[in-house]
């Protein structure tokens, strides 16, 4: 695919690091499959630590495609206490960091996590306009609302299906609306003069050191908190998270039903958002195959998870969890596994 040469760049930003570079190539080759002709691509890689064979087999996954690459290496120091529990590492925290690290001729970008199947035309997303917001992003389908229980009707049946009906714990303390939408943050539109011109990234910083008790979802959080009351919404189709597959149907959603069966059926783009992703074993995401059909288009072809894989990152969990319930230490929790209770 060659581009015109006239053609105005579509800005892309993107985070890895060595742990995430298989899903980013199948990521990335389902970006460029779906990239229209007439459209040119400047893809901007914030490298958490890509090893240079690694590196290379990412530009070998992408080499049918005419565009422009570039790694950027970020100053992680202002991220050294950052929380990367759960699934998430640091690389999880450089969107805060993009407008620093990308050119400052550079005024707005589309951010992409590294997890995601890319369905349509990017150049769509790049299209749209920002009014006055600072970013455009999609809400987010498991937790669509600062306070669930506030913004939608009494008694409503996606309540209690929710991950979590307060995403921000403390809005109350910052003043912040219960009503207001919350956005994920997989899939973004950035303004980044505007971010440039608020010195956003020390304000998401700090957000994140003054409320380290009350986090939840890492950056997320902060993104929520600084820029509430300041985002655009965007088509959900465009950052279809896993939790709306826990909605057995769109009354018990907190959708309406048009918009519910589109999100479900035709997303523009997948955002594989749950801990078990589709390079892992037994993950039943209904478009997993589709995912691998794509990584077998890239240098990871033909790669598969194994259960020995998987169960030597999940038993350690499932044993903390349950040593935790019992007050017992981890190693005595194991030992009843493995040997019984004398």
């Amino acid at each position: 695919m060659v581009a015109p040469t006239g053609t105005k760049p579509i800005y892309v930003a993107m985070a890895a690091d060595e742990g995430f570079a298989m899903p980013l190539a199948a990521t990335v080759r389902s970006l460029l499959e779906t990239l229209a002709s007439d459209r040119r691509l400047h893809l901007f890689i914030i490298d958490g630590g890509i090893e240079p064979r690694t590196a290379s087999r990412l530009r070998s996954s992408w080499a049918d495609f005419d565009f422009q690459l570039s790694f950027v290496q970020p100053d992680v120091e202002n991220l050294r206490k950052a929380d990367t529990s759960g699934h998430v590492s640091i690389s999880t925290y450089f969107r805060l960091l993009i407008p620093d690290l990308l050119p400052p001729e550079i005024s707005e970008v589309i951010y992409l996590d590294a997890d995601l199947l890319v369905r349509r035309n990017l150049g769509d997303l790049w299209d749209e306009p920002f009014g006055k917001s600072w970013c455009l992003a999609s809400q987010d389908c498991a937790a669509p609302y600062i306070n669930v229980r506030e913004a939608l009707p009494k008694n409503h049946r996606c309540a209690r299906l929710v991950a979590t009906r307060t995403p921000i714990p403390n809005y109350l303390a910052l003043g912040l609306d219960a009503c207001l939408p919350y956005y994920n943050c997989g899939v973004m539109r950035l303004d980044l003069a505007r971010w440039r011109e608020l010195s956003l990234t020390e304000k998401l910083l700090k957000c994140l050191s003054d409320n380290a008790d009350s986090l939840l979802w890492w950056d997320q959080y902060a993104l929520n908190v600084e820029i509430a009351g300041h985002w655009g919404p965007l088509d959900l189709r465009w950052n279809q998270g896993a939790h709306v597959f826990r909605y057995p149907n769109w009354q018990c959603s907190p959708f309406e039903r048009e918009v519910f069966e589109n999100l479900r059926v035709d997303p523009w783009i997948v955002h594989f958002s749950s801990p078990v992703k589709p390079w892992h074993a037994w993950c039943n995401h209904p478009f997993h195959a589709e995912f691998t059909a794509v990584l077998d288009r890239t240098d990871w072809k033909g790669t598969r998870p194994s259960f020995r894989d998987y169960a030597s990152r999940v038993f350690p969990l499932c044993y903390n969890a349950i040593a935790q319930r019992c007050r017992i230490t981890t190693e005595t929790c194991v030992s009843i596994f493995k040997n019984g209770v004398n």
